[in-house]
């Protein structure tokens, strides 16, 4: 039986219906901030969507950088390919690929031919992890194309704290997302980083965490 496609379903009308303006967009603005990409430096964006980090990373990494975005749905990328549409090739790519089993050499390759070194300077994964069955292997897949010492961060969801936030957390993220509100993925960061920083927002519902690639990663126990 195939599986249900809820983000190809829902591609053309996502960025409204996930209440990204009133909830999810100020969690993203705040990782991006926290994990402060260089000007110039090559930032993939692991579970880019419809692309709504891809304008906001562009603008932090200026006109000599690069972003790549990556994901597996193509209905998704198709709406994520019309909003980058005014950004020159050299500034912002697609990738459609699933994370949990990505080919490092298709990334490398990408980056090479963007004259880039095939080492990326930050990942950033917004509201993706805890919608990945086995996101522990789309992380690793990814931090491994990072440079030592680059830049990670990570935003997701957990149970807020307030009792008016929890219906919504539970109907948006869960139902409409499929998101594992248990899942902590920001862990996988704090194992692989340094200089660790955690913020969050929405009374704990959106955790956002930054750090400092290690040079050896995946190595350490989770806490």
């Amino acid at each position: 039986m195939p599986t249900f496609d809820r983000y190809g379903l829902f591609a053309p009308v996502y960025d409204v219906l996930s209440a990204e303006a009133p909830l999810y967009r100020a969690g993203r603005l705040a990782g991006i901030r926290l994990m402060k990409p260089e000007r110039g430096s090559v930032v993939l964006d692991l579970g880019c969507g419809t692309g709504l980090n891809l304008p906001l990373l562009a603008r932090a990494v200026g006109p000599a950088g690069l972003v790549l975005g990556i994901d597996s749905n193509p209905r998704m990328l198709a709406v994520a390919r019309r909003r980058i549409a005014k950004y020159p090739v050299g500034r912002v790519q697609l990738l459609e690929a699933d994370a949990t089993t990505l080919d490092p050499e298709r990334v490398r390759r990408m980056l090479t031919a963007a004259k880039r070194s095939p080492l990326a300077d930050a990942l950033f994964a917004s509201y993706t992890l805890s919608v990945i069955p086995g996101f522990e292997a789309a992380w690793d897949a990814t931090v491994a194309l990072v440079a030592p010492d680059g830049r990670l961060g990570v935003v997701d969801v957990q149970p807020p704290r307030a009792a008016p936030l929890r219906p919504l957390a539970a109907v948006l993220p869960v139902v409409f997302g499929g998101a594992d509100l248990a899942s902590q993925p920001w862990r996988l960061l704090e194992r692989d980083a340094t200089d660790v920083v955690q913020h969050t927002l929405r009374d704990g519902h959106i955790v956002i965490t930054a750090g400092t690639r290690r040079e050896t990663v995946g190595a350490l126990p989770l806490r």
